[in-house]
């Protein structure tokens, strides 16, 4: 009797959170600026749940963390890989008028000029510069 075989094909969808590189799991976690500037627990997703972190003080926007034994198990058998997880600090653009006004408070205790940008002046700035008005 002739040998029968089975080919079975298997394709894998990409996760919209994690992506996988051999035993290791990555993703991304945005955090807000107080907590990247005052530390503190955060949860972070992962394929076994969510997990509390330790943030440092002073968390840069872009900083990877490396959660041991949270990636995808080996597949020699030992161990698992780990998951790497990179911390985007968010922005806010639509600030409260209170907001605008702490953040202009820290700007000028941390001894920072911050000039407003005027979207008119941008404009005609750049309109002399093409024409050469101004020279």
């Amino acid at each position: 009797a002739l040998p029968i075989y089975l080919l079975i094909v298997i394709h894998v969808r990409p996760h919209p959170m994690f992506k996988r590189e051999g035993d290791d799991i990555y993703c991304d976690v945005t955090i807000s600026v107080s907590t990247a500037a005052l530390g503190g627990k955060i949860e972070v997703p992962s394929v076994y749940g969510a997990l509390k972190v330790d943030l440092h003080a002073g968390t840069q926007s872009g900083t990877t963390i490396r959660l041991k034994d949270k990636g995808a198990p080996s597949i020699h058998g030992r161990g698992r890989g780990s998951q790497y997880t990179t911390l985007i600090v968010e922005i806010p653009k639509n600030l409260t008028e209170r907001e605008k006004a702490l953040f202009q408070e820290l700007a000028s205790i941390s001894g920072e000029t911050v000039v407003k940008a005027s979207r008119k002046s941008k404009v005609f700035s750049t309109v002399k510069d093409v024409f050469g008005a101004g020279d």
